[in-house]
């Protein structure tokens, strides 16, 4: 597996007071991929198993299962514990939309996905679903996947 997060991206993570930060850190890894790559998409803080270090679990064993097929998979997780931490210090006034846009939203418009995997039970949650309307507005390819990360098509 290539890992393309290097330790300054994790260090500039640990800075980052906003989801526009998050979302510049994100990018700056996407864009030293090659071109076509593939991101997993699904539920990590609602929906799915309905907790989410099982979320987190499925999706990293999703991350694994593409890598070891030779696909190369933009790794989200690296993002989590710097979410985690600005999620609670905004408290009541945070705002999923917020993150979706600042972060997910430049990645799917960069032009280096071209694909996306949607765990199984993606309908479940409402991040998943934005997701799915970003993929398709951006003109990438979506395919779904069972429990076991075979092709539900």
């Amino acid at each position: 597996m290539n890992n393309y997060w290097k330790n300054k991206d994790y260090l500039s993570l640990e800075k980052t007071e906003t989801f526009s930060e998050i979302g510049e850190v994100a990018l700056e890894v996407q864009l030293r991929m090659p071109d076509k790559i593939c991101q997993i998409c699904g539920p990590i803080s609602t929906g799915g198993y309905g907790n989410i270090k099982q979320n987190i679990q499925i999706f990293s064993a999703a991350i694994q299962y593409f890598n070891s097929k030779e696909e190369i998979i933009y790794n989200q997780l690296p993002l989590e514990e710097s979410l985690v931490r600005i999620i609670k210090k905004l408290g009541s006034d945070y705002n999923p939309y917020d993150l979706l846009e600042n972060i997910y939203r430049p990645l799917f418009q960069s032009g280096k996905l071209n694909r996306t995997y949607f765990i199984y039970n993606w309908e479940s949650s409402q991040g998943s679903q934005w997701e799915h309307e970003e993929a398709y507005k951006n003109g990438l390819e979506i395919h779904y996947l069972n429990n076991k990360f075979g092709f539900i098509e």
